[in-house]
């Protein structure tokens, strides 16, 4: 139980990773965006999620940019 509680506190000051994966950095901002959610892991305890925001640029999507999520129970 001591090495649980010493890793929670430990991983609460360990420098965080971003998920998120910018794609393309030169797009028209004026046009129109959606987003889109992926469920890629679907367990009792956990899901991993990944979200993708595209620029709808005349009847295409241009994928911008990435993000993923991890949600649920942890260890």
């Amino acid at each position: 139980m001591v090495i649980g509680i010493v890793q929670i506190i430990s991983a609460s000051d360990s420098e965080k990773n971003a998920n998120q994966i910018s794609i393309t950095k030169d797009y028209n901002r004026k046009n129109n965006s959606e987003i889109k959610q992926v469920k890629l892991e679907d367990n009792w305890t956990f899901d991993i999620n990944m979200i993708v925001k595209y620029s709808i640029e005349q009847d295409e999507y241009i994928p911008i940019e990435s993000d993923s999520l991890l949600t649920g129970l942890v260890s």
